[in-house]
């Protein structure tokens, strides 16, 4: 027992036993005696309150369950146009719309342990239930549409959906490129589409449109609530953002249990490989997020400083040959028919490949093994490459993780029978670790 409390024991137990029981011949106190008896009392009683309001307000001793400071940071400002804005949604703002509703049902918890971040930590018990080995799937799709209509997406929404609800990826991000600017509500029907598909599942994490580009991703609906506020950042390639084709990237920042998530979904500049080279460095150079900040110090910029990344899109990487692909003839073109050996000798002429190999670009990233053929450029509506142009690896995904084995590749493939567009859709499933080791 400390001082203080000897000392306020003390002067509780003098200052009651001072206090004298009337006895029998109280009975003729007169009234007036009677009341100054009773101020006096109700007098210590108020003095016995104020010590004990005094001692618990300047103790040292906190509670253990105080509530805490869980408020999360503000976004960085952006550039997105204030005619833009309605284009841009987070689960985790009330919403109207049976789409965009974040269900709150889950952030009602019996523990309040707070992650880095100030997401929420499960108990134990449910921990074990919601993750068991302590790893989550992670879906990540990327699609240049080439402006066609959202009237295509029936493909992307088989994929998305298994028919095992529980097979289903626990985070499904998926970019479109060049959409069709004529619609300026293409971003909308195409939420409301993909969000049906999984609805009994999962929730609309955030989506952001930014011109021709779009961003969308969507989270297991138990998982929500051990999840931060997602921000996000657009970038541009150019000093004038072009409405059509857009160059750019969009990048979405989140924590999901112990880790910190990026997503980075790109279309690069086409022409020579340097373009594509000076925007992978202005990616890096420009990313920042404010969560990320260390210290109180500034946020800190690059995409390495989070746990995990996946940096997909239309990347625009060529092949500096055709020789090798034309071996693929109309008969063969189909990636189950075609040495796995062939797809290597594709690759050493593929300009991502090179330049990864010289360091110019995504050092440290890494990407599954590719077996299937470039998935771009067809001519519309068939599985038949144009003349004209060079068969390419244009659209890619990579990723990157702080600890080896964080991240680990279950498939990577493209949408082959899908030919609305003269590219294929190419998509990865991953098992991704969002609890430490200990646990």
């Amino acid at each position: 027992m400390t001082n203080r409390v000897r000392s306020l024991a003390t002067r509780v137990t003098a200052s009651l036993t001072t206090i004298q029981q009337p006895s029998s011949s109280t009975a003729t106190v007169s009234n007036d005696e009677e009341m100054i008896v009773k101020d006096s009392i109700l007098k210590r009683i108020e003095s016995f309150t104020s010590h004990i309001h005094n001692f618990a307000v300047k103790s040292p001793i906190k509670h253990h369950f105080q509530d805490e400071d869980v408020s999360r940071p503000e976004s960085p400002p952006s550039d997105v146009d204030a005619d833009q804005e309605e284009n841009i949604s987070l689960a985790n703002e009330t919403k109207t719309n049976q789409y965009f509703t974040y269900d709150v049902k889950h952030a009602q918890l019996r523990v309040m342990v707070l992650g880095p971040g100030g997401v929420t930590i499960p108990e134990m018990d449910r921990l074990r239930h919601l993750i068991p080995d302590g790893t989550i799937t992670v879906m990540c799709l990327t699609w240049n549409v080439a402006s066609r209509s959202q009237n295509h997406l029936s493909k992307i929404e088989k994929l998305i959906t298994s028919e095992q609800s529980a097979d289903r990826a626990d985070l499904i991000c998926l970019c479109f490129q060049e959409l069709p600017s004529i619609n300026a509500y293409y971003h909308q029907e195409t939420v409301k589409s993909l969000a049906k598909a999984v609805t009994d599942t999962h929730l609309i994490f955030c989506w952001v449109r930014k011109w021709s580009q779009m961003v969308i991703i969507f989270i297991r609906e138990s998982l929500v609530a051990y999840t931060s506020t997602p921000e996000w950042q657009f970038i541009s390639f150019s000093p004038i953002v072009k409405p059509v084709r857009t160059k750019g990237a969009i990048a979405v920042f989140f924590r999901i249990f112990q880790a910190s998530v990026i997503f980075v979904t790109c279309h690069m500049t086409h022409g020579p490989v340097l373009n594509r080279i000076c925007d992978y460095s202005k990616i890096c150079d420009s990313l920042r997020f404010s969560a990320l900040k260390k210290g109180g110090t500034l946020p800190c910029s690059g995409v390495k400083q989070a746990d995990c990344v996946f940096w997909f899109g239309d990347l625009n990487f060529r092949l500096r040959s055709r020789e090798r692909v034309d071996a693929l003839d109309s008969q063969n073109k189909r990636h189950e028919n075609i040495n796995d050996s062939y797809f290597d000798q594709l690759l050493t002429d593929d300009e991502l490949t090179l330049e990864k190999c010289k360091g110019n670009v995504f050092e440290g990233f890494s990407e599954a093994y590719i077996n299937f053929p470039p998935t771009h450029k067809f001519i519309l509506g068939t599985n038949d490459y144009v003349s004209d142009r060079i068969p390419s690896y244009t659209d890619r995904i990579l990723y990157y993780a702080k600890e080896s084995g964080r991240i680990r590749p279950v498939k990577y493939d493209c949408l082959w029978e899908e030919n609305a567009s003269d590219h294929k859709p190419v998509y990865g499933f991953f098992a991704m670790r969002v609890l430490e080791q200990r646990y």
